[in-house]
């Protein structure tokens, strides 16, 4: 996996490409922009969970590839040196798998909440669909942010490499200082101070 992340990356950019050609070709079911309400003119209001039997499919394969994609920028971000760091990897899946999980039970936790018939029971005061966007949706990324932030010394950037970074800085000060020195400044800008 370590030097497919771009080649992956580029996939699923293509696969999301697909995926919005196949619903710009797919036939607009009826209904599917809501019906006029009976009692107020200026409202439109839902329909039949019939309206969305032609798309669900394609909403939930888009959604499961911009996860995705968004796990692979944070895997291309933390490519070094052309390879995941160790551990990232499956941290990085596994989190992928999760965020893909909890999308599905928001799209599967729709379908049965606009299905005819169907109860409409609520959690945490809101319909299921929206307590699966605001109490799953929300909270998995913050997987990713403890993952960063437990890893960001192995992960991102070392302390050899913040040294190594830090000798860079100064051995460029120490140039541009002895490059202003020969112009006759004193290094605090252009012809020295005022």
């Amino acid at each position: 996996m370590n030097g497919r992340v771009p080649v992956v990356v580029f996939a699923v950019l293509v696969a999301l490409c697909a995926v919005v050609l196949a619903v710009a070709l797919t036939d607009e079911p009826a209904g599917s922009r809501g019906i006029d309400h009976p009692e107020f003119e200026t409202m439109r209001q839902g329909g039949g969970s019939e309206r969305h039997d032609s798309v669900v499919f394609w909403g939930w394969l888009y959604g499961t590839l911009s996860i995705a994609l968004f796990v692979g920028f944070m895997a291309l971000g933390l490519r070094r040196r052309g390879r995941l760091p160790k551990g990232s990897g499956p941290a990085l899946v596994i989190g992928l798998a999760l965020f893909a999980l909890v999308f599905t039970l928001l799209i599967l936790s729709y379908r049965a909440y606009v299905a005819p018939g169907a109860e409409r029971t609520l959690f945490g005061s809101f319909p299921r669909p929206s307590a699966w966007m605001l109490y799953g949706i929300w909270p998995v990324p913050l997987v990713f942010t403890v993952l960063y932030m437990r890893n960001f010394d192995r992960w991102v950037i070392s302390e050899e490499e913040v040294a190594e970074f830090e000798q860079l800085v100064a051995a460029s000060r120490r140039e541009r200082g002895a490059a202003s020195g020969a112009d006759g400044g004193d290094g605090d800008g252009p012809g020295g101070a005022a």
